[in-house]
């Protein structure tokens, strides 16, 4: 008797420590979301700059994930966002400088999904990026075009090139059966060459 009631705390235990875990149907998902917590925390303990202490000149590339939802703006590492992505800014600091981005490897709690959105008119607007990211997504059979703005800040010491980015989305989504707003959320950190 003694053992069993044993077992059955252990598993109580066990039952409560896996609950804090993410559960979705998706690995790759869950990865994502427990990544982009981290990356989040970390971008944002280090102080968001001012537009004149960004670089001049030079070129830098961020990665990062990219949550989305309908309807709501989660936090980037919830187990209740609609996608999570793999998300990539290549910025050039010279004056009228171009920023190219793209939003990949979208994966849903239940598995992946098809498609890439693109950064259009990608610039770098006061402290951070700014332009809009658009492109189909195919969810199971289903296609969805999106357009979203995209508004963010760079984050760092102020010297050399900023270490992350950090920013939100807001726009609209339409697929054969529904559309709405689209809303979301990433954290990008400098990838070193």
């Amino acid at each position: 008797m003694l053992q069993m009631i044993s077992k059955s705390v252990l598993l109580i235990g066990l039952s409560t420590a896996l609950s804090g875990c993410l559960l979705t149907r998706n690995p790759d998902f869950n990865d994502a979301a427990r990544d982009a917590a981290t990356l989040f925390d970390d971008i944002s303990a280090v102080p968001e700059l001012e537009a004149d202490e960004l670089p001049s000149s030079g070129e830098a590339r961020y990665v990062g994930i990219a949550a989305l939802n309908y309807e709501e703006r989660l936090d980037i590492g919830s187990e209740n966002n609609d996608y999570l992505a793999d998300i990539s800014f290549d910025v050039s600091f010279e004056e009228d400088g171009e920023v190219e981005g793209q939003i990949s490897n979208v994966q849903s709690p239940d598995g992946a999904v098809g498609g890439t959105l693109d950064l259009q008119d990608g610039e770098i607007f006061a402290n951070g990026v700014n332009g809009d990211f658009v492109g189909e997504l195919d969810d199971d059979g289903t296609s969805i075009f999106i357009s979203m703005d995209v508004n963010s800040d760079f984050h760092g010491d102020g010297t050399g090139e900023p270490s992350g980015l950090l920013g939100t989305f807001s726009g609209e989504y339409e697929s054969d059966t529904e559309e709405g707003d689209i809303l979301g959320s990433f954290a990008a950190e400098f990838e070193r060459p």
